[in-house]
């Protein structure tokens, strides 16, 4: 597993050794990818403009299976991915 910080923002990428990735805003996961699906998935949690700008910027247009704060929490757990 690996953190990446994007440019100069309060965004992380954390990468896991499977390819799953889950972006962090504030430290808060509020998106996330599943190499395995090939799907992305997103809060349904509205938490600031700043924080909406940091996931559509990330999805770049994908559409994403909306799914619950907790849900995310557990992302790289979760056997309904």
């Amino acid at each position: 597993m690996r953190n990446k910080r994007i440019r100069n923002t309060s965004v992380n990428e954390i990468i896991y050794d499977n390819g799953d990735t889950l972006l962090c805003s504030y430290f808060v996961p509020v998106a996330a990818y599943s190499k395995e699906k090939g799907e992305y998935y997103r809060t349904t949690q509205h938490y600031s403009v700043t924080t909406s700008r940091h996931i559509n910027a990330w999805l770049k247009g994908v559409n994403a299976t909306p799914v619950s704060p907790d849900w995310l929490l557990n992302f790289h757990n979760n056997d309904s991915l």
